[in-house]
């Protein structure tokens, strides 16, 4: 279980006022009577109550917190345009309004806490690559998605947990040399971020999403990525060796 998680990050603005705004639902459907839902109070309910059984399952299924509540605020901004709409235009635009603005200003945060991770270009790959002996588990990301913004906490937190890893990320908005030479898509509509590569002896050996996924369909959870890249065999196999060289080159030096 990794632990450690920088958990003041859900207090930033994006958290708290995004959660605030969908909540405000209930405060302004008791200032604003609406004729439609007194009527048949059973739609009002039926909505809500699928709401919170789709927050359940996503709850069960996100790989992290962060994913969770990216998830659960579109959804729920989805929600109470749909009562609204239902209640009259006049609120409904209203939300949409500001919806609109948070979507443009109020971004969802990057993990900042403690990692291990390098940003790579295509040169300092190269060099990484080559130089380094341990394996190296490659992210390769883009600033404007959102699931790549949830899952950095994740990546973060393995790159402490497997010091036998070499961790990296490389911007694929700026490196096409090497989206191209790994075959990854830059395309929005492709939903191929995050992609996870991993390279043993200089090869790749794994990756995930693979050539017939698409990111949305994979499971990122913690477990499920060690499980498939073999982190914990992987780093015991690279720092045992390490450490034998260490060994080896101190008693050269006695």
């Amino acid at each position: 279980m990794l632990k450690n998680l920088q958990k003041s990050r859900f207090l930033k603005p994006y958290y708290v006022l995004n959660t605030i705004i969908i909540l405000s639902y209930l405060i302004v459907r008791k200032i604003f009577v609406c004729d439609e839902l007194e009527k048949n109070r059973s739609i009002e309910k039926h909505i809500l109550f699928s709401f919170l059984i789709f927050l359940f399952a996503k709850y069960l299924n996100a790989a992290n917190m962060d994913s969770f509540l990216s998830t659960s605020f579109l959804a729920g901004k989805i929600i109470v345009l749909i009562l609204t709409f239902i209640c009259g235009y006049f609120l409904t635009v209203f939300y949409l309004l500001i919806f609109l603005l948070f979507a443009a200003f109020l971004h969802q945060p990057e993990y900042e806490g403690k990692q291990r991770i390098q940003h790579l270009t295509k040169s300092t790959f190269d060099s990484l690559l080559s130089s380094s002996e341990k394996p190296l588990l490659v992210e390769f990301y883009a600033t404007w998605a959102s699931r790549c913004k949830a899952l950095s906490s994740i990546f973060a937190q393995l790159s402490l947990q497997f010091p036998g890893i070499n961790f990296a990320k490389i911007d694929v908005s700026f490196n096409k040399v090497l989206t191209r030479q790994f075959d990854i898509s830059d395309s929005s509509l492709a939903d191929k971020l995050p992609t996870f590569i991993l390279f043993v002896d200089k090869k790749e050996v794994k990756r995930i999403p693979n050539f017939n996924q698409k990111a949305k369909d994979c499971n990122f959870k913690p477990k499920f990525l060690i499980k498939f890249f073999d982190l914990d065999n992987l780093s015991r196999k690279f720092n045992v060796e390490e450490d034998i060289k260490i060994k080896e080159q101190n008693k050269k030096e006695d």
